[in-house]
C-alpha cells in the first residue's frame, strides 16, 4: 500500500483496506506521527509528511557522513579484535549482496552502520544517527522513482570493505581521503 505526501489518512479506510481493526492503526499512526513522518492538520486528521527538498536531502547525507567520520575515529580508539571481524563480515555481506536483492543490500548498509557507531562506544552519537536514519529511509523511500534509479544509486556505495580496512590505520589521511571520495560520488557533486 503506497500512500503519497501530502495524502489525508482515514484510520477507518486503512484498516479496511488491510483488512485489521483500527486498534493497531490508530497505533501506527500515533508512532508515526510521533516520528514525524506522520503531521496533523487542524481538523484531527493526518496526512503523510512532506518529501525531503534535493538540498535537504544533500544536508541530511552530508551530516551522516560527518558522523560516521567521527564514529569511525571512535571506533578506532575502542575497537577490539572480535567486534572488528564482525564489523568486517557485515560489510562483506553489504558489499557482496547481489546488485538486484536492493532491499537485503538496504538492511546490510543499515546494520554495517547501526554497528559501527555502536562500536564508536559514544552513545549521543548513536542517538544522532538514529535520527538521521530514521530520514535517510524516508528519503529512500520516496527519492528512489525505479528499480533502475535505485540499482545506480546504491552501485557506488559498496565500499564498507574499503571504510572497514580504513580502521587499520592509525592516521587522519586516509579517512580524510575516503570521505573525499565519498562525497564526490553524491548526485549533483
Amino acid at each position: 500500500m503506497r500512500i503519497w505526501p501530502g495524502t489525508p489518512l482515514k484510520e477507518r479506510d486503512i484498516a479496511e483496506t488491510m483488512n485489521i481493526s483500527r486498534s493497531p492503526v490508530r497505533l501506527a499512526l500515533n508512532r508515526l506521527t510521533e516520528e514525524r513522518l506522520i503531521s496533523t492538520i487542524p481538523d484531527s486528521r493526518r496526512k503523510i509528511t512532506r518529501i525531503y527538498t534535493q538540498k535537504e536531502c544533500e544536508d541530511i547525507l552530508e551530516m551522516r557522513m560527518i558522523l560516521e567520520k567521527k564514529a569511525a575515529f571512535c571506533a578506532t580508539e575502542k575497537i577490539n579484535p572480535e567486534q572488528k571481524d564482525k564489523l568486517l563480515s557485515i560489510a562483506k555481506e553489504a558489499d557482496e549482496c547481489p546488485k538486484d536483492k536492493i532491499d537485503t543490500f538496504l538492511i546490510k548498509d543499515h546494520c554495517f552502520h547501526e554497528y559501527l557507531f555502536e562500536c564508536s562506544d559514544n552513545l549521543p552519537l548513536l542517538e544522532c544517527y538514529h535520527s538521521l536514519d530514521k530520514k535517510i529511509d524516508l528519503m529512500r523511500y520516496y527519492i528512489n522513482a525505479s528499480v533502475e534509479e535505485e540499482l545506480e544509486n546504491i552501485a557506488h556505495m559498496r565500499d564498507h570493505i574499503t571504510f572497514c580496512t580504513v580502521l587499520d590505520r592509525d592516521t587522519q589521511y586516509y579517512y580524510y581521503h575516503y570521505y573525499l571520495s565519498m562525497i564526490s560520488r553524491l548526485p549533483g557533486m
